[in-house]
């Protein structure tokens, strides 16, 4: 198995919900194991371009795929 490190982010709709729903979805695929996330951050988006806050965070787990 490989160690992966994925990083999550929104700033859309309800973006905390959005990544939880992310994670689980991650956590329910066959030949995901030890599956952890770090703390939700709040980010202001890199864009002149007006537009809401993100929610970034990464996660780790090991698979075969």
């Amino acid at each position: 198995m490989i160690e992966v490190f994925l990083g999550l982010g929104s700033n859309l709709g309800d973006s905390i919900a959005l990544v939880r729903r992310a994670l689980e979805m991650i956590s329910s695929l066959s030949g995901i194991e030890d599956i952890k996330c770090s703390r939700f951050y709040k980010t202001s988006p890199v864009s002149s371009l007006s537009q809401p806050f993100f929610i970034n965070a990464v996660c780790t787990f090991k698979t075969h795929l």
